[in-house]
């Protein structure tokens, strides 16, 4: 996530880029939105091509069962954070 994008539009005062507040984001929800969004469904497509690929359906329910173990750690960041903007 670039979130030094939202940063800079913060000070210039424009609008926030969607996902890239350090404010409001919790990495971990965007990260397993996007892979329930994008790329496990892709991967579910590719596999009926290449079989191969289901180890890596593997890694990605893996990488999402650590990214929820890290949901309550975002929320409690987020909470404590403060804007000098």
């Amino acid at each position: 996530m670039n979130i030094e994008k939202g940063d800079q539009e913060r000070k210039l005062g424009l609008p926030i880029t969607y996902l890239m507040d350090r404010y409001t984001v919790n990495t971990s929800k965007s990260q397993m939105g996007f892979i329930d969004v994008i790329v496990q469904p892709t991967f579910e497509v590719l596999k009926s091509f290449l079989p191969v690929l289901s180890e890596f359906i593997t890694n990605l329910d893996k990488n999402k069962d650590t990214l929820k173990g890290k949901i309550e750690f975002y929320n409690e960041n987020l909470s404590t954070l403060f804007c000098y903007f």
